[in-house]
């Protein structure tokens, strides 16, 4: 039976972190009454990480990459499942988590997303951390590059006949077509003091 879903797992020795992943991943895959196929990407791994993922009945997949991405593309690649899952084998993902991917992909209304990371336990670092990307984010949300993304619709389904990926082409050009600078910022693209100006 094709899986719904596939949840993809880089791990790089964790033995000791993966069993709590998979059970985790197990408890949220039979709240939805659908398949899940768990694919985890082994990276340079000399623990017994290999052994764990096949006692959970894992596929398992090779990539020595020193790349996350190119490491999670490769369980991509190997997946069966129509939607993409991915989560770091040293987090626990909430039971709800495939429940309400399912909920969201079946509205048609978004076509991807992400989700909110709490810590177990806090650290100056995590800490500092934290505080070093606070004035990122409060500037990426006074100061919008695409303007109208959400208005328009960068995470919507595409229409009838278009992929993905030519759907955000399409909008991305529109974007950039009614580029103005913002008369606060200075900024191209900003959505903020642009006021009746901009189209």
């Amino acid at each position: 039976m094709t899986p719904r879903i596939s949840l993809i797992i880089p791990a790089h020795n964790e033995s000791a972190f993966l069993p709590a992943c998979l059970e985790a991943a197990r408890q949220a895959a039979d709240r939805t009454g659908s398949t899940v196929e768990t694919v985890v990407v082994l990276n340079r791994c000399t623990d017994d990480t290999e052994e764990i993922a096949r006692r959970h009945g894992c596929v398992i997949v090779r990539e020595d990459a020193k790349n996350l991405s190119a490491i999670r593309n490769a369980g991509v690649a190997a997946a069966a499942g129509e939607i993409i899952v991915t989560c770091d084998a040293d987090s626990r993902m909430h039971p709800d988590s495939f429940m309400e991917v399912l909920k969201r992909l079946d509205s048609g209304k978004v076509v991807g997303g992400g989700a909110v990371v709490l810590p177990e336990r806090w650290s100056p670092g995590i800490v500092a951390s934290a505080f070093a990307i606070l004035p990122y984010l409060a500037f990426r949300t006074g100061c919008r590059r695409l303007p109208g993304s959400r208005r328009r619709g960068l995470r919507k389904r595409p229409a009838a006949g278009r992929s993905v990926a030519a759907e955000r082409r399409r909008i991305v050009a529109g974007v950039r077509n009614r580029r103005r600078r913002c008369r606060r910022c200075r900024h191209r693209a900003c959505r903020k003091g642009i006021g009746s100006s901009r189209r």
